[in-house]
């Protein structure tokens, strides 16, 4: 069987293979808590083992081998020069003495065994320069070498090629005449040719080839010579006798025929892209070419075996327009929508399809005409009418195609997702033909349909298949499933030594290799193993160069090396999709896990201005809250109170769950060293109101307390130092009496009277007992118990029996006596206090309240007395009376 045969089998028997691609979809997952970050790499979707569109789908296998186009050759007649026609007559061997012969008829070799009938009728007999021969009419002697010459020629003529070979042999052998020879020579190999005496018609050729360079019988014994080393499949040997013949033959069909038989060497010799060249000179030849048809196949086929399937279609369509051959059409048709099929093109080769099945010549390729047609319907997704026109052809089906066809049809079930019936049609596949090459097809598809229907038993399926299949293909592939059913079920410990078993196949598309390889490295992170996913994702970095998901495996092996504590492997990753991939969507988590790194590396600015960074360029990103959080601490760090504010605000604004309780102290504490009294104060109550659950620092509340008694704002004051008192272990013992000054302006005096008491409590010494003693008695007097606040202000005024304290116990003793309406005796304890005592605040106002209780005892000489002391003392006091 010749290559050309050979390829058109191949052809029909493999044009559409399936293609299983997997979506690439990816989603967040959280990482290692020991890592400060929000997100980790998206990672890929199982794999989904139909394609998109379309999915599995068996190649369309012919029943029988379509007839092979026949290939044009050259008739005898073109081939060899013809001598002069002469009338022809009785033979009679040549005597030196006899007188000259006529010219016998010119000889006319018969056709070689490959050659067709259909000669073009333009063609024409050549004469070929004869020996010098003496004119009709003179007298000049004919030689005895044109006698033998003419001899022989009679013979030849007569087809008495037994009798005619020695006579050309004597010929060649005794001649001098290189005209002569070359004539002898090449005839004898005529006859030995058509005696059937092949190495000797060789070896007469041989020598008209090697022995002559020029003689119009060169280039016909070249082609002689190349077409029996042809016959014989010595196709090394017939290449450069068919290249002579191309140029030392003058005829332009055996030129041709030489060029056609060249690049048939050249194709049989393996020698592909120099076969190409001279078919496509074939092709381009104008003019009458009979060759133009076989050479346009053939180049289709070297095409598609070099994936120029392209270049195929476009050869295959014109042959399809220009032949004239009903049954070369339809061929052409046929070829060319299988590979428009298999090239994605279903759309385009539909139509060809249906044109080829219109004509009555499309004999054998019916079959895979009306398969192909099926594919076509299945890449265009038209899943119901080819389930349609497989129930309509039903017994017209035959046997040998039933079980393709049911493939077809099942895939066709299962993208609708009735996996029930898809897996009812493989069964019947397994079942009714199990010797067909689709038996193995259909069980492996069975086992998809389980895998896309999420079947709970598609892994022991899986197993079973394995057990018993010996397709090393399916069987990785198998596997692969299997390992994307497990993925898919998040059993990521149980995936991983099945990942393992396929990611060095060669069986299984690259592109599903590395993907499975990322898996890998995904499963083991998730397994808690970052060990084993730091060597899935730098082999497929190292095997995957130009791999779209780099930046994704780069990203995925930083985690892990950050899971390691490997933080300056971990940061070189990150870089590196920093600067060598600017415009991968994983910028964004490589910024961010920089800036942590950078942090954990105790450089604080780095990490600060990473984050900017971060920022600046995703302002979205909702690692927004953590980056202004770390932007904050950092300044917060250094001191930078006011700039550490507003990064800090804005983290727990974006993300009030984590950063309330980190942000807001540090707020609080950033405008407490700024003094910012209202913002501090508005801080602290956001935070208590919002739900903080720490405390807020006590020098913090108690700053605001005295600040705001010390302005006279009790009620604020009040409400800080309430929060500062009910601390427990933080609080101090002035912040009691504190307290309840601010309660006591506020005329809380039970409230005041208990923290006075607490107060006592915890004081010892003459000094603070003295002010707990004051404010006990103010709040006593407030209450109405004059006597416990008399008692109160006596022993306190004992405790110092000299000093402020004194002076205040004795005010508060004159209080307690105005209070019960003993004017005088209140008088005569704030004039008491006014006398013995100077102070500007003490002073002013004893002499205020004497004046005030001498009015009420009627004494009003006192009085105005005491206010003209008050006024030439201190004269800026002003008077409230």
């Amino acid at each position: 069987m010749s290559r050309g045969n050979v390829w058109l089998i191949a052809i029909t028997l493999g044009v559409l293979q399936e293609q299983n691609m997997a979506q690439q979809v990816f989603k967040a997952e959280p990482i290692d808590p020991g890592v400060r970050a929000e997100q980790a790499e998206p990672v890929l979707e199982p794999f989904n083992f139909d394609s998109p569109q379309p999915a599995a789908t068996p190649k369309p296998k012919p029943t029988t081998t379509p007839k092979p186009t026949e290939v044009p050759v050259v008739p005898a007649e073109r081939i060899v020069p013809a001598e002069r026609i002469v009338p022809a007559e009785p033979i009679s061997k040549p005597s030196p003495t006899s007188t000259p012969a006529p010219t016998l008829p010119p000889a006319r070799p018969a056709m070689t065994p490959f050659l067709p009938e259909g000669t073009p009728p333009e063609s024409r007999p050549q004469t070929v320069p004869e020996p010098p021969r003496p004119e009709p009419g003179t007298t000049e002697p004919m030689s005895d070498e044109q006698r033998q010459l003419d001899y022989a020629n009679g013979l030849y003529a007569r087809k008495i090629h037994d009798l005619a070979a020695p006579e050309y042999e004597k010929l060649a052998a005794s001649s001098d005449k290189p005209l002569t020879r070359q004539v002898a020579y090449f005839r004898l190999g005529e006859c030995y040719r058509a005696l059937g005496r092949k190495d000797l018609a060789k070896n007469a050729y041989d020598n008209v080839v090697s022995l002559f360079v020029n003689g119009e019988f060169v280039g016909p014994a070249a082609y002689r010579l190349a077409d029996l080393y042809y016959q014989e499949k010595d196709f090394a040997t017939a290449l450069p006798l068919f290249r002579k013949s191309s140029v030392r033959n003058k005829d332009p069909v055996v030129v041709l025929s030489s060029k056609f038989y060249t690049a048939r060497c050249l194709d049989s010799l393996r020698l592909y892209a120099e076969a190409r060249s001279v078919y496509e000179d074939v092709v381009g030849m104008k003019g009458t070419n009979p060759f133009r048809e076989a050479s346009r196949l053939s180049l289709a086929r070297l095409y598609t075996e070099v994936r120029r399937k392209e270049d195929a279609i476009r050869q295959l369509d014109a042959l399809a327009k220009e032949t004239e051959k009903p049954d070369i059409r339809a061929e052409a048709l046929v070829k060319s929508a299988l590979l428009k099929i298999e090239t994605g093109k279903a759309a385009e080769a539909a139509p060809d399809l249906a044109a080829a099945l219109a004509m009555p010549e499309v004999g054998t390729w019916r079959d895979a005409a009306q398969v192909g047609l099926m594919h076509t319907l299945f890449q265009t997704g038209k899943y119901e009418e080819l389930l349609q026109r497989f129930e309509a052809m039903g017994a017209q089906i035959s046997p040998a195609r039933r079980p393709e066809m049911l493939i077809l049809a099942a895939n066709a079930q299962r993208q609708l997702g009735r996996h029930e019936a898809a897996r009812a049609a493989y069964e019947e596949v397994v079942k009714n033909f199990p010797d067909s090459p689709f038996a193995a097809d259909a069980r492996f598809e069975r086992l998809v349909s389980l895998y896309n229907a999420n079947d709970p038993g598609v892994v022991e399926a899986a197993d079973d298949f394995l057990s018993k299949t010996d397709n090393e293909d399916k069987r990785d592939q198998a596997t692969l499933l299997k390992a994307e059913a497990l993925y898919k079920r998040s059993e990521f410990a149980k995936a991983m030594p099945v990942y393992e078993q396929v990611i060095d196949s060669k069986l299984i598309a690259p592109s599903m290799r590395g993907d499975a390889l990322f898996k890998l490295g995904w499963c083991a992170m998730q397994a808690q193993n970052p060990k084993k996913a730091v060597e899935a994702f730098t082999r497929f970095i190292t095997d995957n160069r130009t791999s779209r998901q780099i930046p994704a495996a780069l990203v995925q092996r930083a985690l892990a090396l950050q899971r390691l504590k490997q933080y300056s492997e971990a940061l070189m990753d990150f870089q590196e999709i920093l600067t060598r991939h600017p415009k991968a969507k994983e910028r964004e988590l490589a910024l961010q896990q920089k800036a942590l790194i950078l942090g954990q590396q105790q450089d604080n600015k780095g990490m600060a201005a990473t984050f900017r960074q971060m920022l600046k360029e995703f302002p979205q990103t909702p690692a927004g809250a953590q980056a202004n959080y770390w932007i904050g601490w950092a300044a917060f760090e250094i001191k930078d109170y006011a700039g550490a504010v507003e990064p800090l605000e804005t983290a727990r604004k974006l993300d009030k769950a984590e950063y309330l309780e980190r942000a807001s102290l540090r707020i609080i504490l950033a405008k407490y060293y700024l003094e910012q009294r209202e913002p501090l104060a508005t801080e602290v109550d956001f935070y208590v109101e919002g739900g903080g659950i720490g405390k807020v620092p006590a020098e913090v509340l108690r700053w605001l307390g005295m600040s705001y008694l010390a302005d006279n704002q009790s009620k604020k004051a009040a409400k800080y130092l309430r929060m500062l008192a009910t601390r427990g272990d933080d609080v101090q013992r002035d912040d009691l009496l504190n307290f309840g000054r601010a309660l006591l302006q506020n005329k809380d005096f039970a409230e005041a009277a208990k923290q006075a008491t607490d107060y006592l409590a915890m004081a010892t010494d003459a000094f603070p007992r003295a002010n707990g003693l004051l404010l006990l008695g103010q709040a006593k007097l407030g209450a109405g118990d004059s006597a416990g606040a008399k008692k109160a202000a006596q022993e306190a005024s004992a405790l110092q029996p000299e000093g402020r304290l004194n002076a205040e116990g004795r005010l508060l003793l004159g209080d307690i006596s105005m209070a019960g309406g003993d004017f005088d005796e209140a008088a005569k304890a704030f004039m008491g206090v006014a006398v013995v005592f100077d102070d500007t605040s003490i002073t002013p106002q004893a002499l205020e309240k004497a004046a005030l209780a001498y009015k009420k005892a009627g004494k009003t000489a006192d009085a105005a007395k005491a206010i003209n002391t008050l006024q030439s003392r201190y004269p800026e006091h002003p008077i409230t009376q």
